[in-house]
């Protein structure tokens, strides 16, 4: 399967982006395994149906969705994703493999992983902090790059703002291909979300980044939780896989290390 796209949207609001990320996502092959829409809990993940507000809409306060990708070499990853009080600001959970089976999910709290890590905002899931992750309504461009089983479910998301064209936000997630990697390595991807600076960029600059502006999920995707790296989020430099099969020679990007 290739990629599917979605781009230069203008969504009216951010709950509607995710939303399409969330959808593009689920045309990839991803599962909606479990959401709310602020109001009513579903286990099986058939309440939220847009990115709208009310009723079976993302757009209401602490409206969340779990997703999860297909199996890739026997590991499934998943994602929750949590709008919060305002219209920009959001809650990420990343988990590699283990999966949000715990915690006591409800309307308003998202389940738990044993393996999670925060890609933005934190705190508990009953008590959940944010961050304010996108601009004004109708601001920004909203762009969706979403692969198949044969670009192993990899997929980047990012906006810019209307106008100046600056970078906005930005998430993805790089699986790499059996045999591209350590087999210690217990999570084989890049993932990354910017919770500051030049967003896009990051991602795809040939220059080395000394310091890694995100949080230590970028870091748990390459050395795992227990690692002091996967602690402490601190980067390096190192080649960046392209769409899950090879690096890229001679272009050095983030990676965690001491």
């Amino acid at each position: 399967m290739a990629y599917t796209f979605a781009v230069n949207g203008t969504p009216a609001t951010s709950s509607i982006a995710m939303y399409q990320l969330i959808s593009t996502l689920m045309t990839a092959g991803w599962l909606k395994k479990a959401d709310s829409d602020g109001v009513t809990y579903s286990s099986s993940g058939v309440q939220v149906t847009s990115g709208n507000i009310g009723t079976n809409g993302l757009n209401n306060t602490k409206a969340w969705v779990r997703l999860q990708s297909p199996s890739v070499n026997g590991q499934t990853r998943e994602f929750t994703f949590q709008r919060g009080t305002t219209f920009d600001v959001w809650r990420i959970k990343y988990s590699a493999s283990a999966g949000f089976t715990g915690g006591s999910p409800a309307a308003t709290v998202t389940p738990s992983s044993t393996d999670e890590v925060f890609m933005l905002g934190g705190a508990t899931d009953a008590s959940p902090t944010f961050f304010s992750w996108f601009t004004t309504d109708n601001g920004y461009y909203w762009n969706i790059a979403c692969g198949g089983s044969t670009e192993f479910y990899s997929f980047i998301a990012w906006g810019k703002t209307i106008g100046a064209l600056t970078s906005l936000n930005a998430i993805c997630l790089d699986v790499m291909a059996a045999g591209s990697y350590p087999s210690a390595d217990i999570d084989p991807a890049v993932v990354y979300c910017s919770n500051a600076g030049p967003a896009i960029s990051q991602i795809v600059s040939s220059a080395a980044v000394t310091t890694n502006v995100t949080n230590a999920a970028f870091a748990r995707a390459w050395l795992g939780a227990t690692s002091a790296a996967g602690a402490s989020g601190r980067a390096r430099s190192r080649p960046l896989p392209r769409s899950g099969n090879r690096a890229r020679p001679g272009a050095p990007a983030l990676r965690a290390g001491s």
